[in-house]
């Protein structure tokens, strides 16, 4: 992408081709996630949609379809009893999102083509494409038909952080906010510039279909005031006057969001801004140089929920430096280009809201677009030998094998990566015998490595056709050494050395603002489960388990985790204690099954 290309490169990359060209990418990349399957939250949909199994409504799912917890505790507690949710879980916790009209895409899938999960994928990968023409018409109409605006289509749509939500059907709702979201800047542009009147109504509808694909869509308001503050016409307040309607549309949104209840509360995976800001500002301090670290280089956002805390602060930190030299070597372009002003004036600020949800490359669509219309910039400049600095080639390379010979085979693990944790959250639950006895039993689990992945036991079970657990009981985190003492002949009692809530993923049941109280308990149909004693900061390090009948009752069948499968659990007699060893778990090398 140097000024010395060839000629042939460049007239293609500023041809209205390239759009094309970086659509068909996108979907040639995406093609394996054809064959995933439904995976991980899907099943939970999927269940909904088809009726099957306990706690399901498939009623009214254009509202309800992301819509998972109320917060209402007689709910919550009869999804503890099923085991849906681990008996830890904050007893109004809520975690309601409103994307109707995402959700009416999957509606779609299930009117026409219920039982076709490669039909489903086809659809979001059309979705893909549907973005990255958005973005390719945003493109060429803010840096012209140029090569450097074919340039930045096609390093958005090789980038790797498409490749999630595109092979993870319940992400699709990032895809389609976005497409809508980049339509109303570009119907702005064309209002605003060209006089074509529609766009005065389109781009603020556009913006609105935006906010209804998902809260992703808020995304959008950065570029659009961006548009006005460095591209648009006027002075002071009246600068502003293009995107009331889009304000109006925004605050709309919003007071019905509000007023019907969707939004989130007790998890540690969704923060409120408004109802938890110090919490919020706290984690966006690192969130933030996390995820611009992720879209910039290496490593992934992604991987953050395998980081501890002092590893995340020292990424943090990197990506604090990393970002630093950015925007040095973008000042020279920064201080002269309005384009480029808008572009990381709504980078940055498209960073703000999604720093709500844990850090993950998937939630950084809108970053993405004024990134990489930065970077496409950058890339120009550093290959221009003319104007480049002595270090401009070997950093402009740096970027290249990033964002292009990286980023490609990136995409397309990605796009296959929620089949990839098939393993680790469905071998072990396949690995039970095919019982009939099952269907009248509580499965307990004694040391589920991750309450998140364990939760899936059940629908797995059904959706195979094989005889699934009546309920299922997670005891005590498997990471950790745990002692379990028999104290009665229904009363089994667990210390986990480390304490429970030790994993990331612990705290999307309950997050460190809502701590499990010292003398907690939660009366199951068939369990009373009971914290007797915490760790120093809180968290709960040992609990009494109260069984209705004796823990040899046909009732009951505990396993333990071991290999990636589940195991019978041998009983320690009355008096008597066993210890079971930590289990290795790992996202990224999971044990075979």
């Amino acid at each position: 992408m140097a000024s010395q290309a060839p000629s042939r490169l460049k007239r293609v990359l500023g041809s209205s081709r390239a759009i094309w060209i970086a659509a068909g990418a996108a979907v040639l990349l995406n093609l394996p996630s054809l064959t995933t399957g439904w995976q991980l939250d899907d099943l939970f949909h999927r269940a909904h949609f088809l009726e099957v199994g306990p706690m399901t409504d498939g009623s009214n799912m254009t509202h309800r379809m992301f819509d998972f917890l109320s917060g209402d505790a007689e709910e919550i507690l009869a999804l503890k009893d099923v085991g849906v949710l681990p008996w830890w879980t904050m007893d109004t916790l809520e975690v309601r999102f409103w994307r109707p009209l995402s959700s009416f895409t999957h509606v779609v899938d299930y009117w026409v083509w219920p039982d076709s999960a490669v039909l489903m994928h086809a659809h979001s990968v059309f979705w893909l494409a549907v973005l990255i023409l958005a973005v390719g018409v945003l493109y060429r109409r803010l840096l012209g038909a140029t090569w450097v605006a074919g340039a930045a289509v096609l390093l958005y749509a090789v980038d790797d952080a498409r490749g999630f939500p595109t092979g993870f059907l319940a992400n699709r709702n990032a895809l389609i906010a976005t497409a809508f979201g980049a339509l109303s800047v570009a119907l702005l542009d064309r209002w605003r510039r060209d006089g074509w009147k529609p766009g005065a109504v389109l781009s603020p509808l556009c913006f609105g279909f935006a906010l209804l694909g998902g809260e992703s869509g808020i995304g959008a308001a950065p570029y659009l005031l961006g548009y006005v503050l460095f591209l648009g016409s006027g002075t002071g307040i009246r600068r502003l006057f293009p995107i009331v309607p889009h304000a109006w549309v925004g605050i709309s949104w919003l007071v019905v969001y509000k007023l019907s209840g969707y939004g989130t509360s007790g998890t540690g995976f969704y923060l409120d801004p408004m109802g938890q800001p110090f919490e919020w500002f706290s984690q966006f301090l690192l969130r933030a140089p996390l995820l611009l670290l992720g879209q910039w280089f290496l490593p992934p956002s992604s991987l953050a929920f395998a980081w501890t805390p002092a590893q995340t602060l020292v990424v943090a930190l990197f990506g604090v430096v990393a970002m630093t030299g950015v925007f040095w070597l973008l000042r020279p372009i920064l201080s002269v280009d309005p384009v480029a002003k808008f572009f990381a004036f709504g980078m940055l600020l498209a960073v703000v809201p999604i720093t709500a949800g844990f850090p993950h490359d998937r939630l950084l669509f809108f970053v993405g677009i004024g990134a990489t219309g930065l970077l496409a910039k950058l890339l120009s400049r550093l290959f221009d030998r003319e104007i480049s600095p002595a270090f401009g080639r070997p950093v402009g390379i740096v970027l290249v094998v990033v964002h292009v010979v990286l980023a490609v085979p990136l995409h397309v693990l990605m796009s296959t990566s929620t089949a990839a944790q098939e393993p680790i959250y469905a071998g072990p639950t396949r690995s039970l015998p095919d019982d009939p006895a099952l269907e009248a039993q509580r499965l307990v689990v004694v040391n589920p490595p991750s309450a998140f992945y364990a939760q899936y036991d059940l629908l797995v079970r059904r959706f195979d056709g094989r005889p699934a657990p009546a309920s299922l009981l997670l005891m005590a985190p498997g990471i950790t050494r745990l002692t379990f003492t028999r104290s009665s002949s229904v009363t089994l009692e667990v210390e986990a050395e480390d304490g429970f809530l030790i994993s990331a993923f612990d705290n999307v049941y309950r997050g460190e603002t809502w701590p499990v109280p010292q003398d907690y308990e939660v009366s199951l149909s068939d369990v009373h489960i009971r914290v007797t004693g915490g760790t120093s900061d809180g968290r709960p390090r040992s609990v009494r388990f109260t069984f209705a009948h004796d823990l040899e009752n046909v009732s009951f069948r505990f396993v333990r985790y071991e290999g990636g499968r589940y195991v019978p659990f041998a009983l320690p007699p009355e008096g008597g204690s066993v210890v079971v060893e930590p289990v290795p778990f790992s996202l990224i090398s999971p044990e075979s099954s």
